[in-house]
């Protein structure tokens, strides 16, 4: 992971800093984070937050 911030000249408080505004306040709960090329941060969490589940089983 510090290789990866480092290739893009970020770094763990960086990280830690993103991941508190977004409610996380330890990384052990992320699952995976990445960085698109506009910089913006995408985190899936173990434990998701999501409030309204869209069933997609029956879309064809």
């Amino acid at each position: 992971m510090e290789q990866n911030l480092q290739q893009v000249n970020l770094d763990r408080p960086w990280l830690n800093a993103q991941l508190r505004k977004l409610g996380f306040n330890d990384p052990s709960e992320i699952f995976m984070a990445s960085l698109d090329t506009n910089g913006d941060l995408y985190v899936d969490a173990y434990k998701d937050r999501i409030k309204n589940i869209t069933d997609i089983s029956d879309y064809h």
